[in-house]
C-alpha cells in the first residue's frame, strides 16, 4: 500500500467516525427543534437558513479556489507564494464580506422601517435572526480560509473534527436551552447559539493551525498583493457558479415549497433529505481525503493511480445503489419510530425520488472530484449557469402539478445533466483525450 493510501485510509477513518457522530447529532436535532420551535416556527427556521445561506456566493468561491491553488503550490514547495495567496485571499474576502454584510443588513432594517415586508411576518425577532445570522455566517467565511491550509497538507480528518465541535456544542446548547426553558424566544436563543458558536470554535481553529502547527505559513499584511490574485479570483469565479448552483438547487427548494404550498410542508421535503443523505455516508468520507490526495497525484500526472483509486469509489457506489433501495423501503416505519408524530406524513412518491436524487448527486460527487482537482473548471461552470436558468421555472412548473414530487422531478433532471458532463470529462481528462474546452 503506497503513502497516498495511508493517508486516504487514516483521514477516511477519522472523517467516518466523526461522520457518524454528526448523523446521529442531525437526525436527533429534527425532533428536538420541532419541539422546541414547533412546526410552523422549525419551518421558518429552515427557511431563514436557505435564504441566509445565499451569503455563502459572496466568497465568490475564494476559499475552494484557495484550496486547489495552495494545495498545486505545496506540490512545489513554494511557502513564498502559499503565504501571498493566503493573505490576499483574506482581504479581498474580508473586505467583500464587510460591505456586503453591512449593506444587506441596512437593505432588510429599511424594508422593516418603511413596511415594505408583511408585519406579521417579520416582527422584531425575525429581523434580530436574521441580522445575527448574516453576521455569523459573514465572518465564518472568513475564518474558515485557514482550514484550507489542512486541506492542502492532506488532513482533511482535521477539518471535521472542527466541525464537528461546532455541530455537537451547538446541539448541546439548544438541548440545555429547551430543557431550561428560557423567558426569551426560542427562535431567537436558537438563532444565537448557531451564530456565535462557529465564530468561537474557528477563531481558535484559527490560532492553532497559523500560530502552533503552520507557524511557516502563517501569513501578514505584507505578503498581501492583490496584483497577482488573477489566478486565485478565476478559479474561484468557477467555485462560485458551482456553490450557486447548489444553493439553487437547495434553497430555492425551500423557498419555492413554502411560497406555493406552505411552512409545512418545507419540513416534510427536509426531513426526507436528511433521512436519504445517510446514503452520502459510505463516500462522503472519502471524498475529502481523495479530493486533496488526487490534487497532488493529478499536478504530479500520475494518472494510473488515480483511475485505480476512482474504481474503488465506483465500486462502493454500486453498494450505496443497494443500500438505498433498502431504506426506500422501510422508509415508512423509520419515519414513524424516528419523528413519533401525526402530524409529519411522507408519501413515496417524495421518499422514491429523494432517494434517485441524492443518489445523482452522490454520483457525481466522485466524478467531480477529477474534475476539481484538475482545475479544468470552465465546462462544468458553463453547464451550471444553463441549468440554473433552467432549475427554478422547471420547479416552479413542476410544484403546482405534482407539490413537493415536482420540485424533486426538476432536481433530477438538473442533476443529471450536470453528472453526465462531470462524468465525461473525468474520463477524458485521465485517458488524454480532453481538448479544447474539456481541457480548460
Amino acid at each position: 500500500m503506497d503513502s497516498r493510501h495511508k493517508t486516504i485510509i487514516h483521514n477516511s477513518a477519522v472523517t467516518g467516525v466523526i461522520k457518524i457522530a454528526n448523523i446521529a447529532i442531525s437526525i436527533l436535532s429534527v425532533p428536538l427543534l420541532l419541539k422546541y420551535l414547533g412546526q410552523s416556527d422549525y419551518g421558518v427556521w429552515l427557511t431563514i437558513g436557505s435564504i441566509v445561506s445565499w451569503v455563502t456566493l459572496l466568497d465568490l468561491g475564494l476559499g475552494n479556489g484557495l484550496q486547489n491553488i495552495i494545495s498545486k503550490s505545496l506540490t512545489q514547495n513554494d511557502v513564498k507564494t502559499v503565504k501571498m495567496q493566503i493573505a490576499t485571499t483574506y482581504a479581498t474576502l474580508g473586505t467583500v464580506m464587510l460591505v456586503i454584510c453591512l449593506l444587506l443588513i441596512i437593505l432588510i432594517f429599511v424594508a422593516k422601517v418603511l413596511g415594505l415586508v408583511n408585519s406579521m411576518s417579520f416582527d422584531s425577532v425575525f429581523f434580530v435572526v436574521i441580522v445575527i445570522s448574516l453576521s455569523s455566517l459573514s465572518a465564518q467565511l472568513i475564518l474558515k480560509l485557514a482550514l484550507t491550509v489542512l486541506f492542502a497538507n492532506q488532513k482533511t480528518a482535521q477539518i471535521d473534527i472542527v466541525n464537528f465541535v461546532i455541530t455537537s456544542v451547538c446541539f448541546g446548547l439548544v438541548f440545555i436551552s429547551y430543557k431550561l426553558s428560557l423567558s426569551i424566544s426560542s427562535l431567537l436563543s436558537v438563532s444565537l447559539i448557531n451564530g456565535l458558536v462557529p465564530i468561537i470554535i474557528l477563531t481558535i481553529s484559527t490560532y492553532y493551525i497559523f500560530y502552533i502547527k503552520y507557524k511557516e505559513l502563517k501569513p501578514s499584511l505584507r505578503d498581501i498583493d492583490i496584483t497577482k490574485s488573477k489566478e486565485i479570483v478565476v478559479t474561484g469565479g468557477y467555485f462560485f457558479i458551482f456553490q450557486l448552483f447548489g444553493l439553487v438547487m437547495y434553497s430555492t427548494d425551500n423557498i419555492i415549497i413554502s411560497k406555493f404550498l406552505n411552512s409545512n410542508m418545507v419540513v416534510d421535503y427536509n426531513i426526507s433529505i436528511k433521512y436519504f443523505s445517510l446514503l452520502n455516508f459510505p463516500i462522503g468520507i472519502l471524498i475529502m481525503p481523495y479530493w486533496a490526495t488526487v490534487a497532488s497525484a493529478y499536478h504530479n500526472k500520475e494518472f494510473n493511480w488515480i483511475k485505480k483509486s476512482i474504481k474503488q469509489l465506483f465500486i462502493l457506489y454500486g453498494l450505496v445503489v443497494v443500500f438505498g433501495i433498502m431504506m426506500l423501503l422501510a422508509a415508512p416505519l423509520v419515519y414513524g419510530y424516528w419523528l413519533n408524530s401525526k402530524t409529519v406524513i411522507i408519501s413515496f412518491g417524495i421518499s422514491f425520488l429523494t432517494l434517485i436524487y441524492t443518489l445523482l448527486t452522490s454520483l457525481c460527487s466522485i466524478s467531480n472530484t477529477i474534475v476539481n482537482s484538475s482545475g479544468k473548471l470552465k465546462l462544468l461552470s458553463y453547464t451550471s449557469v444553463v441549468l440554473l436558468v433552467l432549475n427554478v421555472p422547471l420547479s416552479i412548473l413542476f410544484v403546482k402539478y405534482l407539490k413537493i414530487e415536482g420540485v424533486l422531478l426538476a432536481n433530477i433532471i438538473c442533476w443529471f445533466i450536470f453528472t453526465f458532463v462531470s462524468i465525461t470529462q473525468s474520463y477524458k481528462l485521465l485517458d488524454g483525450s480532453a481538448k479544447k474546452i474539456w481541457n480548460e
